[in-house]
């Protein structure tokens, strides 16, 4: 979400966070752009981040979390 700071548009982009975004990172999320919300965990899904969500139109989707993937992928040389 720093990417307007940066000069760097955020429209149409996806943001893949660990837990569901709480109410004031959901208002971030609609200004921003993002379209698409992948996300680890659940925590405290507020009712009112859902509805903002879904009257922006911004699909969101929670993934199956693995810290070996991770580790994997932060180890492998680029």
């Amino acid at each position: 979400l720093q990417c307007a700071k940066q000069g760097v548009s955020s429209d149409n982009a996806t943001i893949y966070v660990t837990h569901f975004p709480c109410l004031n990172c959901t208002k971030s999320i609609i200004q921003a752009g993002i379209k698409k919300i992948y996300y680890a965990k659940d925590y405290h899904n507020h009712k009112y981040a859902i509805k903002l969500l879904n009257q922006a139109g911004i699909e969101y989707e929670k993934i199956p979390f693995s810290a070996n993937k991770i580790a994997e992928f932060l180890t492998k040389e680029c």
